[in-house]
């Protein structure tokens, strides 16, 4: 058997949500790096480039259909990736992420408690360094 792998990732289904996120640099996103909401994989980067005139990255997100409506124009994205180390009078301290975004980077987002409504394809929010730890405290019911 011989099988051939494709140049690029293949389309995505139109009903899931695509969106784009920018940041000062690349946070350690790739294209197939996962997108969570509580924990949970909800979608996928699906491609990192620089902006046209240079000035930040935009990385594409899709989230699966089934997802979409967690997404709302105010949510707020951060990065996951990577090791965090920091020194202190009680010594190491080191915090991780999964695995998984260790390793691919990562994308996490959560939603206001008073959220706005679910963004038009294509709608850019800004992606952070880190979380905040007052979104971690969000938590809205949000129905399809």
């Amino acid at each position: 058997f011989a099988f051939e792998g494709l140049d690029e990732a293949p389309a995505v289904s139109e009903k899931g949500l695509e969106v784009q996120v920018f940041a000062p640099e690349r946070y350690g996103l790739e294209p197939a790096s996962p997108v969570m909401f509580r924990g949970i994989l909800v979608g996928r980067v699906t491609a990192v480039a620089l902006a046209p005139d240079g000035s930040r990255v935009l990385s594409t997100l899709w989230i699966e259909p089934r997802y979409r409506h967690f997404v709302r124009t105010d949510s707020r994205f951060w990065s996951t990736s990577g090791v965090k180390v920091s020194l202190g009078w009680s010594g190491v301290q080191v915090a991780a992420d999964s695995l998984a975004t260790v390793a691919a980077g990562g994308v996490a987002f959560a939603t206001p408690d008073d959220p706005a409504r679910v963004p038009e394809p294509g709608h850019r929010f800004r992606l952070y360094d880190k979380v905040d730890e007052d979104w971690l405290e969000w938590r809205p019911a949000l129905n399809p």
